[in-house]
């Protein structure tokens, strides 16, 4: 079992590394987006909120697949946060990158 549990440990931070990566790629674009600037600062504006909301939606979520272990202990319980976290990380990205997909570039 703590094997697992390392593994997914590394999992959710490597996630979580690769979606940082992502709202950087994604605040880049938006920063060369062929559009005029009120836009542009309309765009970053709805990110940071929306941000902020999908690190909230993250944590009630997993908290609540976390709950589903009912009285597992420790290492079971956090198995299933880590592998939450990952996926839902991942499953960012993947939006992040097919939002700015499209951008014409300045």
């Amino acid at each position: 079992m703590a094997g697992i549990h390392e593994c997914l440990q590394k999992k959710r931070d490597e996630s979580q590394k690769a979606l940082t990566q992502a709202e950087a790629h994604v605040n880049t674009m938006l920063s060369r987006w062929d559009v005029e600037d009120q836009y542009i600062v309309q765009a970053k504006s709805h990110f940071a909120i929306d941000k902020q909301e999908f690190i909230n939606y993250r944590e009630a979520h997993c908290l609540f697949i976390k709950s589903l272990g009912a009285s597992g202990i420790g290492n079971a319980l956090e198995i299933k946060e880590y592998s939450c976290i990952a996926e839902l990380n991942y499953r960012r990205i993947a939006q992040l990158r097919e939002a700015v997909s499209q951008f014409q570039l300045k």
